[in-house]
Order: structure tokens, then C-alpha cells, then sequence
């Protein structure tokens, strides 16, 4: 599935069909891209699942820029974490995601332009920085941008 995450998909086809009228599924698809529309394509088969495992559909919260969850300090998790909360709440209320709600709480469908232009122009240098200094801590003795096949490929 484009833009479904091997793990992701191996959980899902795991799942096996329900017997019990009623059971409902609902999802939280997150991601480290900013832009929801870089989940939406897995929304869409998540939306088809339900109905394949003899369930109804919860439907489906979407959240991007998570990526920096796990190196933040705890102060800054939680603040992030407060809008989640806020969804379980109306969920558990309204007993579904609803479509206006969560594409809200998705955030930019797109980054604007100019966000990108600046993003090129700064945070791209600053990130590179950083991945190569988090793939250092983890053992990796190559360039991240390295190209070890680069040679085997026909032009």
C-alpha cells in the first residue's frame, strides 16, 4: 500500500474478523510529516477495514510532525500531547471521529510555500546537522547521504 508503513500493514493484516455485533474500530494515524496529506492515502484503506473485519468504522485521527516526540523533554510531550487528549474526550462523547473535527486537528494539509522556501533555506542545513549527529550516537559510520550503490546505477 503506497504510503502505509510496512509495520503498520503487517499489524493490520494480523487482524483477524470479529463475531460480536457492535465492535467498532477507530484509529490514530500519526506520522512525522507536517502535512496531513502525506497520511491520507492510509486513511483511506483504513476507512475500508472495518467493514472487512465484520466491524463499524470509528473513523480515523490524523496527526502529523510528531517526529520529535520521543526527544522531548517532558514538559514540551505533554503540552504536545494535551490536543490528543481533547480528541479521546470527543470521542468517547460522540463515539466517532468526525471528518470536520479531525481535519482540524490534522493541522496544514500543505505546508504553505513560503514555510517550505524557509524550511529549504534554514532547516534543511539544520536538520541534516542533526540526523548525523543522531545517526553518530547510534553507530553509523557513513555519511547519511551516502550513495554505496550509486555506481551500479545505469543512466
Amino acid at each position: 500500500m503506497e504510503n502505509i508503513p510496512g509495520i503498520l500493514l503487517e499489524f493490520l493484516s494480523g487482524l483477524k474478523p470479529k463475531t460480536a455485533l457492535g465492535t467498532k474500530l477507530a484509529f490514530l494515524l500519526q506520522g512525522g510529516f507536517p502535512e496531513a496529506s502525506q497520511s491520507r492515502c492510509c486513511e483511506k484503506y483504513l476507512e475500508t477495514l472495518p467493514a472487512q473485519l465484520g466491524c463499524s468504522y470509528g473513523g480515523t485521527l490524523i496527526k502529523g510532525d510528531i517526529f520529535g516526540l520521543s526527544l522531548m523533554n517532558d514538559k514540551n510531550r505533554r503540552k504536545l500531547l494535551v490536543p490528543f487528549t481533547e480528541m479521546g474526550r470527543y470521542y468517547a462523547r460522540t463515539g466517532y471521529f468526525d471528518k470536520a473535527a479531525v481535519n482540524r486537528f490534522a493541522g496544514p494539509e500543505y505546508l504553505p510555500k513560503a514555510q517550505i522556501r524557509m524550511f529549504r533555506l534554514i532547516g534543511q542545513p539544520v536538520q541534516r546537522l542533526f540526523m548525523g549527529h543522531m545517526a553518530g550516537k547510534m553507530g553509523c559510520q557513513t555519511r547519511l547521504d551516502a550513495k554505496p550503490y550509486g555506481a551500479f546505477v545505469r543512466r
